[in-house]
């Protein structure tokens, strides 16, 4: 995603007509959501981490930081005109 590979995963993005699919900035699109699924990736990755080192507290602290960084994420690219070429 991150190195405009892959966009067909875009769901949204995938189903617009080419005249819509114009409108938007390919390359920051296919970044932002690539940046976000690496800290996705990383907040699972310390959870492992967590579950191998039988730590709670770093587990707790993984599902957290999850569920902040998904939250955040849906907020960052709820907003369609961030996207948009200007």
């Amino acid at each position: 995603m991150r190195y405009k590979k892959w966009t067909f995963l875009l769901g949204a993005y995938t189903v617009l007509p080419k005249q819509e699919k114009a409108k938007y900035n390919t390359d920051a699109l296919c970044r932002g959501v690539g940046n976000i699924l690496f800290l996705l990736g990383a907040s699972l990755m310390i959870g492992l981490l967590g579950e191998v080192m039988r730590i709670q507290t770093l587990m707790i602290v993984s599902g957290v930081l999850f569920t902040l960084l998904l939250i955040g994420s849906l907020i960052y690219l709820g907003d369609g005109s961030r996207f948009k070429k200007v």
